[in-house]
């Protein structure tokens, strides 16, 4: 006990591990990793075990579970497995909070634009750390369409690394006061491309 104690870095675990096939598109996924060591213990005293977890959430995430701004609501429908995130303002903003965007590429947004509900469409933007930080990226027009079926929008991200909260800014320019925009289900983040 009275010796000193010295860190050294710590050894990498080997192995793999794959989940079970779809677990990525399961918006409400976690898999945590857990490593642990336990020593012989030495001179009389007992094994000392030391361990540490990894919480890996899944790449797609249900948007109506961020931090919603005014003009924004979530809305249960039936027949859609996740909460939908309900857009009644140009420039109101859903945060995620704490997502490592190391070698993330793009975000793809499943959303739609129902006419039966007077929805005018816009676009969403995706930033950095506050609703008006760096601008990563941006869809094209979310147009109004007879459908209530959502469509894939992808968005190329600008390179970042590490931990940030993201915010999807919900635009229009068109919009007056709250008018329905749009409606958006979930966000895939996909990893970079290899180079």
């Amino acid at each position: 006990l009275g010796d000193p104690k010295t860190s050294s870095p710590a050894l990498p675990a080997r192995g793999a591990y794959s989940p079970p096939a779809g677990s990525g598109d399961a918006p409400k996924g976690v898999l945590v990793l857990r490593a642990s060591y336990t020593d012989r213990g030495a001179n009389g005293m007992a094994p000392v075990t030391k361990g540490t977890d990894l919480v890996l959430r899944s790449p797609t995430v249900v948007v109506a579970n961020g931090v919603l701004s005014e003009g924004i609501q979530k809305s249960t429908v039936e027949g859609i497995p996740v909460e939908v995130t309900v857009v009644n303002r140009s420039g109101s903003s859903v945060a995620l909070k704490q997502i490592d965007m190391t070698n993330v590429g793009a975000v793809t947004f499943l959303a739609s634009a129902p006419n039966q509900y007077h929805a005018i469409g816009g676009t969403i933007e995706v930033h950095l750390d506050s609703s008006t930080g760096t601008l990563l990226g941006e869809t094209e027009a979310i147009h109004p369409t007879d459908g209530q079926t959502p469509a894939r929008f992808r968005v190329a991200l600008q390179p970042t690394s590490g931990i940030h909260d993201v915010y999807f800014v919900f635009k229009n320019p068109d919009a007056k006061g709250d008018q329905l925009l749009l409606a958006v289900l979930t966000a895939t983040f996909e990893p970079a491309a290899s180079r």
